[in-house]
């Protein structure tokens, strides 16, 4: 009697395809590609506490691989000072968030900073945290992370443009100033005191007027945050563009005049509008735009025209009022019924 023989599904010994281990957790970052993005000293609290390490292990650890991270400790320790660099475009920055997101396998940390931006704006980072209070307390209520935003380590940032309310940058408690990436900094609460730093708005806290330049200039940085995402070294020519179009259309190519109207030095102007000049100082830039009253992140887009993003000002409005006063003097009037 023959037996049937049973086939049975063969093993796949080809060993299964494992991604590549990074060293360090690869941590998602908060809100990138939004205004609400976390700043890169918020990250870095997040992974040193996801790995129970101190800020001072965590470089030490990295710097033993990196050598960039290396030659910064040899020249007196990149951690000296004050913290708020690591949201900068300094050297500095660029070397961790280089380590960091070798270490972490995200390409994505770049985002965290100020570096995307480097090609529009030079911009300072303050010394230590600023804070909404009222952004803090919704963060809290909402039950989800909190978390210090890039946005407020703009030292030109000072108002809140959502809460229409200034940046605290003393805790109300003991008056200390708070440090960022610390040992003892948890996002939300003081370094030295450790008290609750969130609040929420009360009817007798004054906001700030719509019209106040401080709410435009915050509002402008939150703009440019959310363009960040962006490839923004192929568009910085036609930024430029864009603005040299502004000027010569708005002004006829009055430099001086326009200077005089911006408060800016007639070199300054030149230098904004030359697509060889240097980057200009985010102030100066938020001052050419606030006269205007375009936002600078208008300036991205390609061929667009910029006649109808603001309303005429100064001799160019009174020429515009003179020319439809002429036009309605020479209209038909209509007839009466």
């Amino acid at each position: 009697m023959v037996q049937r023989v049973v086939l049975y599904d063969s093993w796949d010994c080809e060993p299964p395809r494992v991604p590549p281990r990074s060293y360090l957790y690869s941590l998602a970052p908060i809100g990138v590609g939004t205004p609400w993005v976390e700043g890169f000293s918020n990250y870095l609290t997040r992974l040193v506490t996801a790995h129970l390490l101190s800020p001072e292990d965590l470089v030490a650890h990295l710097s033993n691989s990196y050598p960039s991270l290396l030659n910064l400790m040899s020249k007196g320790g990149i951690l000296n000072g004050y913290r708020n660099w690591a949201n900068s475009q300094s050297d500095r920055a660029r070397a961790l968030v280089d380590s960091i997101s070798r270490a972490t396998g995200r390409e994505d940390i770049a985002l965290l900073t100020c570096i995307p931006l480097e090609c529009i704006a030079l911009i300072p980072c303050r010394r230590t945290l600023a804070w909404c209070p009222a952004c803090y307390e919704a963060q809290r209520k909402a039950r989800s992370n909190v978390y210090d935003l890039l946005l407020w380590s703009i030292a030109i940032v000072t108002v809140c443009p959502l809460h229409r309310c200034h940046l605290q940058e003393q805790c109300p408690c003991c008056g200390s100033k708070v440090m960022p990436f610390t040992t003892l900094y948890r996002p939300g609460h003081c370094s030295t005191c450790q008290r609750w730093l969130g609040k929420e708005l009360e009817h007798g806290i004054p906001l700030v007027e719509s019209t106040d330049e401080a709410l435009w200039n915050s509002k402008a940085i939150f703009e440019l945050l959310r363009s960040a995402k962006r490839e923004l070294s192929s568009l910085s020519e036609i930024f430029r563009w864009n603005i040299r179009n502004l000027v010569q259309d708005r002004t006829g190519g009055n430099i001086e005049q326009l200077a005089r109207e911006c408060r800016l030095s007639w070199q300054t102007i030149r230098e904004l509008i030359s697509l060889e000049g240097r980057i200009p100082e985010v102030g100066t830039l938020l001052k050419f735009c606030h006269h205007f009253q375009v936002q600078p992140h208008l300036f991205l887009s390609e061929g667009r025209s910029r006649r109808h993003e603001a309303a005429p000002q100064g001799k160019n409005r009174v020429e515009q009022v003179r020319l439809s006063l002429a036009n309605a003097a020479n209209e038909t009037p209509p007839r009466m019924p």
